[in-house]
């Protein structure tokens, strides 16, 4: 941040911003880190750069996500589809639908809502965010969006669904320790999942 401010460049020090607070919002549970966010929106907003927007819109998306703002999540995630869109930079396009999946899947749990029409549409955005995540080579995206279909396949009764989970990890340097290979591993040690 410090060095953003001092070459007079906004953009970065909005990242900056918004990485910080998106980080305090998921470490506090959401009780911190909305001021980050929202002074990070207004300069990057100033600063009107599509040029990295989408990246920016993900980060933002998983913060509103974090906070229980799934609408927000939701409504940022296809705000940084269509930027993406817009500038033909797709690297974070698994990432936004991930969180868009996720997002769906919050709302469509806060209204009481099960119907798997839903929980469909989830499903597919988390595949295609799995095939992306592949076809880029983004290890770490493929992952995190793998994570989200292998728990809904099993939240919907599919207990099958740990094989692509367990190819992914095994592809996962050893040495990795990210929370979502910690929380992958767990899930593929569950005894009820080994008793399937």
């Amino acid at each position: 941040l410090r060095v953003a401010e001092q070459l007079g460049a906004p953009r970065r020090r909005g990242y900056g911003l918004l990485v910080m607070g998106a980080a305090t919002a998921r470490a506090t549970g959401g009780r911190e880190g909305l001021d980050l966010i929202q002074e990070s929106r207004d300069l990057m907003r100033r600063a009107s750069s599509r040029r990295g927007a989408a990246l920016g819109c993900s980060i933002l998306a998983e913060a509103w996500l974090v906070l229980g703002e799934p609408h927000e999540a939701l409504r940022t995630a296809d705000l940084g589809l269509r930027h993406a869109e817009l500038s033909r930079q797709h690297a974070a396009d698994p990432e936004l639908l991930r969180i868009r999946a996720a997002s769906r899947l919050a709302v469509l749990r806060a209204d009481g809502d099960h119907h798997n029409g839903g929980f469909e549409a989830a499903v597919r955005e988390l595949t295609e965010a799995v095939r992306l995540a592949r076809v880029t080579g983004s290890l770490p995206q493929e992952l995190r969006a793998m994570l989200d279909l292998t728990n809904l396949r099993l939240e919907m009764g599919d207990t099958a669904s740990t094989t692509d989970l367990r190819d992914v990890v095994e592809r996962v340097h050893p040495d990795d320790t990210s929370p979502d290979r910690a929380s992958a591993e767990a899930l593929l040690r569950d005894p009820l999942l080994q008793a399937t």
